[in-house]
């Protein structure tokens, strides 16, 4: 399995998204589709779920996520970016599918779960 880094513009929605996340705009998510198959009320129950306060993804660690090609598809990725809380890093994950269509980027979120 080949791993992409991550376009800049991808990061730039990646950060858009997460602070979506972060700020309780799950019914944005919903509405512009990129909540995926989760609603907005799916979302906000895992965030509350997880308790403790979700806080936006440094930079530096949005450059380090990777990218997993889905086989036959050049425009076409999935990744898994963990989220940050008030201590750090943690093991509260955000996996997203991202596509490329007619050049512009799409980012979907697929789950959030602890890992």
């Amino acid at each position: 399995m080949k791993l992409k880094a991550i376009h800049p513009l991808t990061i730039y929605q990646l950060k858009d998204l997460i602070h979506s996340i972060v700020t309780g705009a799950y019914k944005s998510l919903e509405l512009n589709g990129r909540s995926g198959r989760l609603t907005s009320d799916e979302i906000a129950q895992a965030v509350s779920l997880y308790k403790r306060k979700l806080i936006d993804v440094p930079d530096a660690a949005l450059e380090d996520v990777k990218a997993i090609p889905v086989i036959g598809s050049k425009e076409h990725w999935v990744a898994d970016i963990d989220l940050w809380t008030l201590d750090g890093r943690s093991d509260f994950t955000l996996s997203v599918t991202v596509q490329i269509k007619d050049d512009q980027i799409f980012i979907t979120i697929d789950d959030l779960h602890v890992l």
